[in-house]
């Protein structure tokens, strides 16, 4: 077994808020309002700051888990282009 296979992948939802703020009012007051706890958490990254809103990335976790996260804000409302799992790579800040 390589030293990258004992590596347990990691994963993400990114969303993006802009995406949310306008097209999906309602999903954003729910993000809005939980995004606070997610960044005391420390599992908050901000990818790309923007005016109208950011995109984030909440994280890491397991897939299931990340899935979990993206399907209940589609669930609000979210748009699937708003909301999306990304593994994410080895090294990178979380």
């Amino acid at each position: 077994m390589s030293a990258s296979e004992d590596v347990p992948e990691t994963w993400g939802v990114v969303i993006n808020e802009t995406g949310l703020n306008f097209a999906t009012p309602g999903a954003a007051e729910f993000w809005n309002v939980r995004r606070r706890g997610v960044e005391t958490s420390g599992q908050l990254v901000v990818l790309e700051a923007g005016a109208m809103g950011d995109t984030v990335r909440i994280g890491p976790c397991t897939r299931p888990d990340a899935e979990f996260m993206r399907d209940h804000l589609i669930g609000k409302g979210a748009a699937k282009a708003h909301v999306q799992v990304r593994r994410i790579p080895q090294g990178t800040r979380t």
